[in-house]
Parts: structure tokens; sequence; C-alpha cells
């Protein structure tokens, strides 16, 4: 039975046995339920990366769960035909966005190519703000140029801009005279800033990245202009109109409160002065990456106590 750690007990003796090429903060997850991770070692972590804020709830959702045999009873799997699912989607997503035009996409990479696609030019220009966009960008490294948004003056080059709303050190974006193409990368910092009314700017477009199932990262992309994009498997037209609804229901729900000396805090997320050493964290049963913690609506009080206790003894 998996148990939180303490630090003369922990042990990844079979994690490392199954991983030839690993770090001292690597394990193998058996489960991830809720926001707990269960590796097979027998160890249970609280989780407080989310998949870097990607995650806004749980993992695995079982209200999701239901959401989707529901839909799946239909017995509808053709991809020849346009299915209540995504008519029901997109009418979804435009009444959150005010956008007339709503594309899906199965990654963040398909959605990236689909506007690569409609520039029609042989050499793309990119500029980003954050480092989690440029890990999602780095596989088009060699058809793409990149630049980061503090190493340059002017956008007057640049082809597409993708920016999320803070930039990495907390502090909001903000940019003169943005390229035709700028998007909005709605992913960690959404559904957590419940404080802050949320309007979807039609000036640029806004691409809403989720992953609410089983690990499925699926995108809806919401603009002025239309953009053609590959038809949706049946699955994914699920989780496109379902995910949405499961969000709706999640944006109602409170968040813990965390206040600590070396953090700056917001409203679901706290942003470390300093970097963080995972594996003394894991040894005690917290799981996290970086310096950015990200918290669930499911994190109970107990777990803000662990974590504060573990933060304290790290700090002391």
């Amino acid at each position: 039975m998996s148990h939180f750690p303490v630090p003369s007990e922990y042990s990844l003796q079979l994690s490392h046995t199954h991983l030839k090429d690993f770090s001292e903060d690597s394990f193998i997850i058996k489960k991830a339920k809720g926001v707990y991770l269960y590796d097979i070692d027998g160890n249970k972590y609280m989780d407080f990366s989310l998949d870097s804020g990607a995650i806004f709830a749980e993992h695995s959702p079982p209200r999701l769960t239901k959401f989707i045999k529901n839909a799946l009873s239909s017995g509808f799997n053709s991809l020849n035909h346009h299915n209540k699912f995504l008519y029901k989607a997109q009418k979804n997503w435009q009444s959150i966005s005010h956008h007339n035009y709503i594309s899906f996409h199965s990654s963040f990479i398909n959605m990236l190519l689909s506007l690569i696609l409609s520039l029609e030019k042989p050499k793309i220009m990119i500029a980003y703000n954050t480092h989690f966009i440029y890990e999602e960008l780095k596989m088009l490294n060699p058809l793409v140029t990149f630049v980061f948004c503090n190493d340059i003056e002017s956008y007057d080059n640049i082809d597409i801009l993708l920016f999320e709303e803070r930039n990495e050190d907390m502090s909001l974006f903000s940019g003169d005279k943005l390229p035709k193409i700028t998007v909005e990368i709605h992913s960690r910092f959404l559904f957590r800033d419940q404080k802050k009314e949320r309007p979807f700017s039609k000036e640029y477009l806004h691409f809403i990245y989720e992953s609410p199932f089983a690990g499925q990262k699926i995108g809806v992309l919401a603009s002025s202009f239309e953009i053609s994009y590959p038809s949706p498997s049946f699955e994914e037209g699920i989780f496109y109109l379902e995910g949405s609804k499961y969000y709706h229901q999640l944006s109602k729900l409170s968040l813990p409160k965390f206040k600590h000396p070396k953090f700056i805090s917001y409203e679901g997320y706290a942003l470390c002065q300093e970097k963080l050493d995972t594996k003394f964290f894991q040894e005690r049963g917290v799981y996290l990456r970086g310096q950015i913690l990200y918290f669930s609506p499911l994190h109970t009080t107990h777990d803000i106590k662990r974590l504060q206790k573990s933060l304290d003894e790290y700090f002391s």
C-alpha cells in the first residue's frame, strides 16, 4: 500500500531498476488519482506540479469519465460526418471566447502547424515569452526560427507571437504593435486567477490548451478568421465538448490559500524566489518541479500543511 514517505524510508529501487537513463528524482508512476501520484515503489506524493500547471483540478477525473462514457454510448465513430459533439463544442467555445471561428487541435504543435501553413512563407519567425511555451515548440527547431521576447526590440519581423499572460517572473506580459498573428496561450492560469474577469480580446487569437482526461492534451483555438484543421477523431470531439463543460464546473470551485515568505503568492499558484531541490521534497511525499507551485481546488488543508512543513524544513 502506498504511503507518504519520510526521508529515512524513501526508496526508488524498483523505479531505478527499470529506468536505464534517470536522474535522482525520476520515478515510475503506478497510478494518478485526484491530486496524488503513486509510484511502483509504494511512495505516495501530493502533486503540486500538475503537469506544469496544465492540469487544473485532478488526474483522470471521475466526473469527466462519466461524461465520456455517456457520449461513447451513442455508438458514433465515423470521421466522414460532422457529429453533434463537435457542433455543440464549437457553439460552446464561441460563447466562451466571443470569437467567430473555433478550430480544434490534438496538440499544441498541430495548432502551430495550421498557423504556419496559413502564412504560405518559406521562412517563419516566431517569438515566445516563457520557457513553458518553448518546451512545446522546440521539436520544430530545424524548421522554424524562434526568438525570446526579451531579446527583441520590435515585432516588425515576427510572423507569429505566442505568449502567456504572465512572463517567467510572473509579471504581466505587455507588447506594442503586435504582429497580425498573436496568440495568447491559456493553459496554466486561465482557471486559477479566478478574481480576474477573463475577456478574450478580439485583437488576437486565444489557444486554450487542456489536459482534461488520462493525459489527453487537446487544444481549442478561438480566432476572428477561419483556420483550417484536420478532422478530429470522434473521441477528441467528445473531449472538446465535455472538457469545456467540466471546466465550467471547475471554475466555480475555490482554490486553497497558500502563503510563505520565500514565495510570491497568487490565486492558485506561487513562485519561489530561488530554485528548489526536487529530490528533497520527493523524500517527504511532495512532488514539485521548477520554482512554481500549482494548486488545485482538490488540495486539502492537510496537503497545504504538509507542504508548508516541508518548506519550513527546507529553508531552515
